[in-house]
């Protein structure tokens, strides 16, 4: 089984089997038709021992701190922004948009049942403190509610250290 290894924010995400990894920014899903969009750095499918487990995962080298007045609002409208573009780019290729029918698609995306996996949003931050992690939790919820409820979306932030025990990094 192939594998893969994605280097984001000074981070290497995996290996994963390269089957259960869509690598949307380097698809041309996204650098022919959406290069235009903010986007999340890859879509993964895991197991655990119990579900199917489809993430979205942004990954950053650093956030500002939650009570920045200026970039802390901002920065929380750009994971938004980037989680709900990338999390609609694999619903229309899923349900096989006429205007998407060119690009490739993982199997996994067009086989396994949607409604009986469990979907996480995971932004992982490099370097960041744990303390820091539940306000910028609460933010992107508070930003997100409504999307996140609409589709029984889980919201996940945490660092190299937990991304790292969660065996998303190496």
């Amino acid at each position: 089984m192939d594998k893969i290894v994605i280097e984001e924010s000074g981070m290497k995400f995996g290996p994963f089997s390269k089957e259960n990894v869509y690598y949307i920014e380097k698809e041309d899903v996204y650098t022919k038709r959406f290069y235009a969009c903010k986007i999340s750095e890859f879509f993964l499918k895991a197991e655990n021992d119990k579900d199917e487990v489809y993430s979205v995962v942004e990954a950053k080298s650093s956030s500002p701190k939650p009570g920045s007045k200026e970039r802390f609002p901002e920065f929380i409208k750009e994971i938004n922004e980037k989680f709900i573009n990338t999390f609609n780019i694999i619903l229309s290729l899923r349900v096989g948009r006429d205007h998407l029918s060119e690009f490739q698609r993982p199997e996994f995306i067009t086989r396994d049942d949607l409604g009986k996996v469990v979907i996480n949003f995971i932004l992982v931050i490099n370097g960041h403190k744990k303390e820091w992690l539940p306000p910028l939790r609460d933010a992107l919820y508070k930003e997100m509610k409504a999307y996140l409820s609409i589709y029984d979306i889980n919201i996940l932030v945490m660092n190299d250290e937990l991304a790292l025990k969660h065996r998303l990094i190496s």
